[in-house]
């Protein structure tokens, strides 16, 4: 059956939409205003009819939704943004694939290619700039569905993760264009302490004090959004299938960081995310 808006147009103007809505049940426009931009509409006209309405009151009941979220000749039009948040959904798992492969053979050529080769650092600037556009892309799709879902958590630690990619791409394009910002500010003061003969690890600290600084406090930024974010997945285990399992990884590996461990439960629960993704886009 076509439930496509050209049919309401033919059928319904604006100043029917109240009267169309007082003739239809209830019970189906209420529960079907509720759940109609988070389900797909085959699903919800099954669990309707499986409680033992007929076909025409769900029908009804559905062009009525439709005729008043669309409000025919007013400004908003659901059925397209919905289309696009389907078809964003999509693209950012998409972009899970790509931020997990990335980061993947990064770990790969750091331990290939000697510390320092010009070939390296050229791969890895192109990997890292790949990793942050597509870091951006994938937590977006999570903030789709925290509107989606009513999970506030899950938007906030989205968009902090959506910065913290920005806030990378912005220093590597930093570096590209001033390289010796990085080796003459951060490398080489920290290769002098290194060689000196007094107390290294004081020598270190006094060179790259305001560096180890900040990436103490991105690290418990990362940490605690990354828990706000596990959390907010969790949340969503009655609503979306693996968001529980993902949610948990995420929470072991953020505290096995520390040991190194804690990145392959992040990659599988990665892994997790971008099938949650895939199965959301597929709803619309």
């Amino acid at each position: 059956m076509d439930y496509q808006l050209t049919k309401i147009r033919k059928v319904f103007n604006q100043r029917f939409t109240i009267n169309l809505i007082k003739m239809v049940n209830q019970t189906i426009f209420d529960y079907l205003k509720r759940y109609y931009e988070k389900y797909p509409v085959e699903e919800l006209r099954q669990k309707i009819l499986d409680s033992g309405y007929s076909e025409k009151d769900f029908d009804e009941a559905y062009l009525a939704v439709k005729a008043e979220s669309e409000k025919v000749g007013g400004k908003i039009n659901y059925s397209s943004s919905f289309l696009n948040s389907g078809k964003m959904i999509k693209i950012s798992g998409i972009s899970g694939i790509a931020l997990v492969m990335s980061f993947v053979i990064s770990m790969i050529l750091i331990l290939i290619f000697q510390q320092g080769s010009t070939v390296l650092s050229v791969f890895l600037a192109v990997l890292w700039v790949i990793t942050s556009l597509s870091g951006m892309m994938f937590f977006y799709g999570f903030d789709i569905l925290g509107k989606k879902y009513e999970k506030k958590t899950l938007r906030i630690s989205s968009w902090i993760f959506i910065m913290l990619f920005a806030f990378l791409l912005f220093g590597i394009i930093i570096s590209i264009i001033f390289p010796s910002f990085v080796k003459d500010g951060i490398l080489t003061p920290l290769l002098d302490s290194l060689s000196s003969n007094g107390d290294i690890i004081a020598s270190a600290l006094d060179a790259i004090g305001i560096l180890l600084v900040s990436l103490v406090i991105l690290f418990i930024l990362i940490f605690v959004s990354g828990m706000v974010f596990s959390a907010g997945l969790i949340g969503l285990r009655k609503e979306i299938r693996f968001a529980f399992p993902s949610g948990l990884l995420n929470i072991l590996g953020l505290c096995s960081l520390i040991f190194g461990i804690g990145f392959l439960a992040l990659i599988v629960s990665a892994v997790f995310e971008i099938a949650i993704l895939f199965r959301e886009g597929r709803k619309y």
